[in-house]
């Protein structure tokens, strides 16, 4: 969602370290913090944070999150998306163009996994599944993946074995 207030504050001391507001895509980012325990907090419609929200962690291994706000009927719940999950490595899986139109092109390197096969799905900010595809054989490499039916924003593409899931964020735009 566009305009909307985010922050961080320190888990420890409770004090303000970072702000920011949504751009049309709903993204927004937070530069420079020190390792630590921090909460997220939005300001939309006066709704409240979820509070069995999760301070997020940033250290020495892991100094970028992803995370989904999700603005539910009475509260704000956030999910950190890497938790269980490993980012792709961007000279490994390719996903183009960027952004996207009404197709994305993947090319999936056969040894990012251990079977044969990966599951192909895609999540909306509100991590509802809009497609999956539970078999996608790697030798079909690479494969057009049809999204004309999508709506204009940000997604997230999910490629998972039975041992392995990569992630990648992909923006429509027609």
């Amino acid at each position: 969602m566009p305009d909307v207030y985010v922050f961080i504050k320190s888990y420890a001391d409770g004090k303000l370290k970072a702000f920011d507001i949504s751009d049309e895509n709903g993204s927004f980012s937070f530069d420079g913090l020190e390792n630590g325990s921090y909460y997220f907090l939005a300001d939309y419609m006066g709704k409240p944070m979820d509070a069995a929200n999760t301070p997020l962690i940033i250290s020495d291994a892991r100094k970028d999150i992803e995370i989904l706000a999700t603005v539910g009927t009475d509260k704000i719940t956030v999910k950190d998306l890497a938790t269980g999950i490993n980012d792709a490595t961007p000279d490994k899986l390719k996903v183009y163009p960027v952004p996207a139109g009404d197709n994305i092109t993947i090319l999936i390197p056969e040894e990012l996994f251990s079977g044969k096969s990966v599951r192909i799905s895609l999540h909306d900010l509100y991590s509802r599944n809009v497609y999956i595809n539970d078999k996608y054989y790697l030798s079909e490499n690479p494969l057009t993946l049809d999204i004309s039916f999508l709506s204009n924003g940000i997604y997230l593409l999910e490629i998972s074995d039975q041992e392995n899931c990569q992630r990648v964020k992909i923006i429509k735009m027609r």
